[in-house]
């Protein structure tokens, strides 16, 4: 929100950066009052975007041995996807994916050692088409959108996994989730769900 953000004063930049930043510790969580929150971002920070804590729920991390040993009835995958687009004059190009990252990594840092979740990597680019003419924005068409979340869902299936969810948190993705989710589900694999979008959740947690 513009308006909120208008108190917004960029930290100072720094010659040196973090050995290994990661999203959760660029990121602040602010209240500015019951149910309402929002994030504050260093606009300086150039995030690893695949970079996920805990790691050691972060698909991408394992050798495809370990992934092999993983058991398919029981191994539950998350794919989340975001958007590269202007967020205004105060927050970088990968907001959405950032936040994704930080709520995703707390979420799994909440569930129990030996309950087989990961999170794959991220898909960034998503159907911003209503921000086109920003420069740095980077826009999916609809149908190159879920031809990469059907490819994808082609690729987990093919690996003998059988469980998916889709976590957004962009609103322009929403369309294009629901076919995937439904499609991929007829034709691939027997349970794929679509989370409800991040800053949904954000509200009711700060409302709560």
């Amino acid at each position: 929100n513009p308006g909120k953000m208008r108190d917004f004063k960029p930290e100072a930049s720094s010659d040196t950066t973090p050995a290994n930043p990661t999203p959760l510790g660029h990121i602040k969580k602010v209240h500015d009052g019951p149910g309402s929150t929002r994030f504050r971002l260093k606009p300086s920070y150039q995030p690893p975007f695949e970079n996920l804590d805990p790691t050691e729920r972060f698909l991408p991390y394992l050798t495809w041995k370990q992934v092999d040993a993983l058991p398919r009835d029981r191994t539950l995958l998350v794919l989340p996807t975001a958007a590269i687009e202007q967020h205004g004059h105060h927050l970088p190009l990968a907001t959405d994916t950032l936040i994704n990252n930080l709520l995703l990594g707390h979420a799994l840092q909440k569930l129990p050692k030996d309950l087989p979740v990961f999170a794959l990597a991220p898909v960034h680019y998503g159907k911003s088409n209503e921000h086109v003419g920003y420069p740095g924005t980077l826009s999916l068409h609809r149908d190159t959108f879920i031809a990469v979340l059907r490819d994808l869902g082609s690729s987990i299936k093919a690996a003998g996994f059988q469980k998916l969810v889709f976590f957004n948190s962009h609103g322009g993705n929403h369309p294009g989730l629901d076919y995937s989710n439904l499609s991929i589900r007829k034709e691939m694999m027997e349970a794929v769900q679509k989370l409800v979008e991040c800053k949904r959740i954000v509200h009711r947690h700060s409302a709560s």
